[in-house]
């Protein structure tokens, strides 16, 4: 049988035997529309998650509170769209995430300007696409959890996009983080890597799921201003920032000691779940303030229920109550201060192997070219107004 990854093996014999069903009932009623431009279709969870989705009339408290979102240009926060989930459905609660943020007129622009560079790598290819690089560029890759053990299931360690620089040329480095340390620790080793790069290079940072909140701890607080004067740009993917329910869950006392007991027969301890836990992670996030010339932009999955894949299941279904979730961490929880959000409706944290060459090339001659803008002075003048 093939490996599955860790966390989902622990997650789901954890629930097992502590008799919680890892089968979550949620409805299914078939739909298909668009939101915000997105063409979406699947499976929802309630019928006023299909009119919402089909353009049909909405109940008044759910239009109302659409509407005053719209006009404000407001982002609603974590604990509105827990509200919205309680009382309509967390489809319903996503789609007001999705469509309010999508309004933002930076996150607009960004849209436009990925698609156009989707568009044009799907006419070319991804060779002949190759993004344009200043040579003196590091790509620093902060690969995600277990990275080493399970990145062959997950591309927690990048090998799509690293076969893809080495193809293009591109010099990049992928940082030697604990597979499962607290983020703590690996902020300090990100934070090393920097200062080592520094040295040479222009830096780049990319991080993928836990690793967001390490990249971020190393930005907002291990590297001084002018140690962090070289890093031209962050993309958090899919970025835990701000710890994740889940952890929560597993180290609450009924499982931890089965959450104990299989993570040691790896060779593993708690300490990188515990420092996932939201009551240590949102805390220090919230103190930490990032450098005001790094571009941050956030790669955000925003799957509905009929969108969860096998591998995101459990977790999708235990943090249902709290509001839209893409399997891992709370949608609400990944964004960034002052950064662009670039949103991808339709799949969960795991993403999928299908398209990631496709989706990675748009994404680095989206960079590319702000790194241009940047040289010319042109860069700082956009930023994100989302300050959670």
């Amino acid at each position: 049988m093939k490996r599955r990854d860790l966390v989902l093996v622990l997650l789901s014999a954890t629930a097992m035997l502590a008799g919680i069903s890892s089968c979550i009932s949620v409805p299914r009623i078939t739909a298909r529309g668009a939101v915000a431009g997105y063409p979406l279709s699947g499976p929802v969870d309630s019928e006023v998650a299909r009119d919402y989705l089909e353009g049909r009339r909405l109940p008044s408290g759910i239009e109302e509170l659409r509407q005053r979102y719209l006009a404000s240009e407001e982002v609603p926060s974590r604990e509105a769209l827990a509200t919205v989930s309680s009382r309509y459905s967390p489809d319903v609660a996503t789609l007001l995430f999705l469509e309010t943020l999508s309004a933002l007129p930076e996150i607009r622009d960004l849209r436009q300007r990925y698609e156009a560079e989707l568009s044009y790598v799907r006419r070319v290819g991804v060779e002949r696409a190759r993004p344009d690089i200043p040579d003196n560029l590091l790509v620093l890759m902060v690969p995600g959890w277990f990275y080493v053990s399970h990145g062959a299931e997950t591309n927690s360690d990048y090998a799509i996009q690293r076969r893809l620089l080495d193809r293009w040329g591109i010099a990049h480095v992928l940082v030697p983080i604990e597979e499962n340390g607290t983020v703590e620790g690996n902020a300090r080793i990100v934070a090393a890597a920097v200062r080592q790069a520094s040295r040479s290079h222009r830096v780049f940072l990319v991080s993928a799921s836990k690793s967001g909140a390490e990249v971020a701890l190393a930005l907002g607080r291990e590297l001084k201003a002018s140690e962090a004067e070289s890093v031209v740009g962050w993309l958090s993917i899919v970025g835990v920032v701000r710890g994740s329910p889940l952890a929560d869950r597993i180290l609450e006392p009924d499982l931890c000691w089965l959450a104990k007991l299989k993570l040691g027969l790896e060779g593993f301890d708690l300490e990188g779940a515990k420092s996932m836990q939201t009551s240590r992670a949102r805390g220090a996030f919230d103190l930490l303030r990032f450098p005001p010339h790094v571009h941050a932009f956030a790669y955000m999955a925003v799957p509905l229920s009929g969108n969860i894949s096998e591998r995101g299941s459990f977790g999708y279904g235990r943090m249902r109550e709290l509001g839209p979730n893409d399997g891992l961490t709370l949608l609400a929880d990944e964004l960034i201060p002052h950064a662009v959000p670039l949103l991808v409706p339709g799949v969960d944290h795991f993403l999928g192997p299908g398209d990631q060459e496709l989706w990675s090339t748009a994404v680095f001659r989206l960079f590319a070219a702000e790194v241009a803008q940047d040289a010319v002075g042109d860069a700082r003048t956009r930023r994100s107004s989302i300050t959670r």
